[in-house]
C-alpha cells in the first residue's frame, strides 16, 4: 500500500520517541493500535529453557498477522498515512542475528525462511520502511534508561545479541526502499524532523491532508 509505512530498527533505536513525534508533526499520520496481541512464548514461561526456533517461527506469524493487519487499516484509510511498528524487515534482521550468534543452525534457518516467505510472500520485501540504526553504544544507553521505568524485554540485557542485532540491521543501509538513519535523532532539530517527514510525503504519495507546511516554516526560521 503506498499510504502505508514501517518503522524498524534494533531494541532501544528510538523508535517509539520517533513515532510520538512524526504522528505529531504530520497531521494525517496514523499509529494505529492493532488487535494483535503478542502471545505468551513457551521460552519466556519461568524455568523453561528457551526454544529459539520455535520463539522465531511464532514471531513470524506475528508479524505477518500485524502485517495484513496493518494493510487493512491502510486499505480503509486511504487519504491517511499509517505507520507500522516493525515490518518484514525486522523479521530478516532478528533472524540473522539468531543465527550469527548460533542460536539457530544453518538448517533451522532455512526452515525459518522458508516459514517467513510462505506467510509473508517474495513480493513485500520493498515495503517503504525508515530503519533507525544509531548503533550499538546509543541502543545501549537508551535501554538503561528504559529499563528504570520498565521490565526488561527477553534478551535485551544480552549485549552480545544487542550487537549482532545491529549488525544485522546494518544490511539494509543501501535499500532503495528504505529511509536508513545511522546516527541518534537530534529531537532539537527541525530540520531532520522535516526532511523525515518530507521523505514519507513523496513514498507514501498521499497528497491531500499531508500538511507540513508549518514545520517548513518552523525550519527557515531556525536554519
Amino acid at each position: 500500500m503506498s499510504n502505508l509505512f514501517f518503522l524498524g530498527g534494533p531494541h532501544g533505536c528510538g523508535k517509539t520517541t520517533l513515532s510520538k513525534i512524526l504522528e505529531k508533526e504530520i497531521p494525517n499520520l496514523i499509529v494505529p493500535e492493532l488487535k494483535t496481541r503478542t502471545p505468551k512464548f513457551y521460552s519466556e514461561i519461568p524455568n523453561k529453557e528457551v526454544d529459539f526456533l520455535h520463539r522465531q517461527a511464532l514471531k513470524h506469524a506475528q508479524r505477518a498477522i500485524e502485517n495484513y493487519e496493518y494493510r487493512e487499516i491502510a486499505r480503509n484509510n486511504h487519504n491517511k498515512i499509517i505507520l507500522g511498528n516493525r515490518g518484514i524487515y525486522d523479521i530478516v534482521a532478528y533472524g540473522e542475528a539468531y543465527f550469527s550468534l548460533g542460536w539457530v543452525s544453518e538448517e533451522e534457518k532455512k526452515i525459518l525462511d522458508n516459514w517467513f516467505y510462505f506467510l509473508i510472500g517474495y513480493n513485500l520485501m520493498s515495503e517503504t520502511t525508515i530503519i533507525l540504526n544509531p548503533g550499538f553504544e546509543v541502543c545501549k544507553r537508551h535501554l538503561e534508561t528504559r529499563w528504570k521505568a520498565e521490565r526488561k524485554k527477553f534478551m535485551e540485557d544480552n549485549m552480545d545479541y544487542l550487537m549482532a542485532v545491529c549488525n544485522a540491521y546494518g544490511l539494509y543501509k543501501n535499500n532503495e526502499s528504505i529511509l536508513y538513519i545511522d546516527h541518534e535523532i537530534d529531537l532539537n532539530d527541525k530540520k531532520e524532523i522535516y526532511d523525515i517527514s518530507e521523505w514519507i510525503e513523496k513514498l507514501c504519495k498521499i497528497e491531500r491532508g499531508l500538511k507540513i507546511t508549518d514545520l517548513a516554516v518552523d525550519v527557515a526560521v531556525n536554519v
